[in-house]
């Protein structure tokens, strides 16, 4: 009787211990980058910027063959009037430190050669960002938002800034904030009609919480105003990395697919798609019917469109993708399989505008065909398509479930022969991987749980008052087992609640963050 007493006591406890858990573990973050000596994310911000601003003219450096710096999630785009791709942006991540840039690097098609740009008051670092270009005013990139991550991983920010990069004179110029422009965020998407553009979706991912959407704004680059949009009919759930292209009349916008979570911790990659419509007195969303061979589902494939069509390379099937039959698609062709189960693809798919299919893309030689002269698979690649040849720049991949590499290499296709690719640089550093270690972090966490107990005792009551009912059968303890015993031996279980509650899909990720609420809640629960 005691025992069954005791046990829905300590069940009625453990209702409240994950969102307890929770605020204690931004605490712990807090300490954690105090530890580490990182300042704020608004500071490494600022000192950015001060280090750009000591620049006073544009200054392009001298051309080299080799391109930029292996990166992910920066912007690849055409320039409207001349032979040339305009990069700018994207993130590094070594296993310990990510770096973001905010270079500016200029491809010369026919030349075949790279030149840095230096120029006055640029845009801050950033990743996950939209630019498109317009052949308006002698030419202008326009670039949205993205996200600044610190280089522990444990600060994000996200920016709600637009610039134009007038091409003429390669100076950026930084738009007046607006107040009814896009909030902050980055996986949006970025196109432009009829002298506007257009974004759509996005999400915020602040740790302990995230936030998907699914607005939709114009920009008039006219008269340089926001507008947003809310288009009669259905329209699309919140979600990130949705395409959003035009039709080659610039009649229709069309948003493609997609990936979001939902409360379930389930991520999803979405195949469907939407048409968007101006009428005499609003915009016309609705939902198509797609046929044709779709694309295996996936997340991080890169898309862009050329005349009525558009071309979609790579992406990644994770494990954690809401999928009855993610298991078939790990034997298909054109993957490559971790051991964390995740499959990456470097195959080539195009949907037809007009008659909404998809379609494979086959290189028509066999051996261009194969992944040793085409590109390796991965996701989140830079990519763009100039004058029907398709330039594919960086991206990320995953050797096996401990080791990621951030790719360096650039290749092109030409889209109206498909005869084969052509190596523009090979990335040979493949050696240079990060691995990812557990124990610095969970020393870590030893170091930071010794002096939590006063905080426990000081703030349980207030915090009682405040936390809602979230139940978790959680594992009993063992009669004189220590919490350390007891987290060692249940670490798998609490590790799991962890993601759920931070609602990360991912059923392998380790980070401090995960073990910091994983730790907490196991105390929690067994102190209780």
């Amino acid at each position: 009787m005691g025992k069954n007493k005791d046990r829905k006591k300590k069940g009625a406890v453990v209702q409240k211990t994950a969102t307890k858990a929770k605020k204690k573990t931004e605490k712990e973050l807090k300490k954690q980058i105090e530890q580490l000596g990182e300042d704020n994310i608004e500071q490494l911000i600022t000192k950015h910027v001060g280090k750009d601003n000591k620049i006073e003219a544009v200054v392009i450096e001298d051309p080299v063959d080799i391109p930029p710096s292996r990166r992910a999630n920066a912007s690849l785009t055409e320039h409207p009037l001349k032979d040339e791709l305009l990069l700018f942006g994207g993130e590094f991540f070594d296993g310990r430190t990510t770096l973001l840039f905010n270079d500016l690097y200029v491809y010369d098609i026919k030349k075949q050669h790279w030149k840095r740009v230096q120029t006055p008051q640029p845009p801050a670092p950033r990743a996950s960002h939209q630019a498109v270009s317009v052949a308006m005013r002698d030419g202008e990139l326009w670039m949205f938002g993205g996200e600044y991550t610190s280089p522990s991983q444990s600060q994000f920010y996200h920016y709600n800034d637009l610039y134009v990069l007038h091409l003429s004179t390669l100076r950026w110029e930084k738009q007046a904030s607006a107040t009814n422009g896009p909030s902050g965020r980055s996986g949006h998407r970025m196109t432009t009609a009829k002298r506007q553009l257009f974004l759509f979706g996005g999400f915020q991912d602040y740790i302990t919480t995230f936030r998907y959407f699914n607005d939709l704004y114009s920009f008039c680059l006219d008269t340089f105003q926001w507008t947003q949009l809310k288009p009669m009919g259905q329209v699309p759930t919140p979600r990130s990395a949705a395409p959003i292209v035009t039709s080659q009349d610039g009649s229709t916008l069309f948003i493609i697919g997609g990936y979001s979570k939902e409360n379930d911790d389930k991520g999803i990659a979405h195949t469907d798609v939407y048409t968007l419509i101006q009428d005499e007195s609003s915009w016309q969303c609705r939902q198509v019917k797609v046929g044709g061979t779709k694309p295996d589902l996936r997340c991080g494939s890169s898309l862009q469109c050329y005349l009525n069509t558009c071309v979609l390379f790579g992406g990644v099937t994770d494990n954690d993708i809401d999928n009855n039959t993610a298991d078939a698609f790990l034997k298909r062709k054109n993957t490559e399989v971790t051991r964390m189960r995740s499959a990456f693809y470097n195959d080539l798919h195009r949907f037809d505008l007009h008659k909404l299919k998809w379609y494979p893309i086959e290189i028509k030689s066999d051996k261009a065909a194969s992944t040793e002269t085409g590109p390796t698979a991965r996701m989140n690649a830079t990519m763009v398509i100039k004058q029907g040849i398709l330039y594919v720049y960086g991206g990320l991949k995953e050797l096996d479930e401990k080791k990621q590499y951030t790719l360096g290499d650039f290749y092109s296709l030409n889209l109206n022969k498909l005869d084969s690719w052509t190596c523009l640089y090979n990335d040979t550093q493949q050696g240079d991987v990060h691995i990812y270690s557990e124990s610095s972090s969970d020393d870590d966490d030893d170091d930071m749980d010794k002096g939590d107990d006063d905080d426990d005792s000081s703030s349980s009551s207030s915090d009682d008052s405040e936390d809602g009912d979230i139940e978790i059968e959680a594992p009993d303890s063992i009669p004189n087992e220590t919490h350390d015993d007891y987290y060692n031996r249940t670490r798998e279980f609490w590790l799991g609640e962890a993601r759920k509650e931070l609602k990360i899909s991912d059923a392998n990720d380790d980070s401090v963050r995960v073990q910091h609420l994983a730790k907490q809640m196991s105390k929690l629960f067994f102190q209780s």
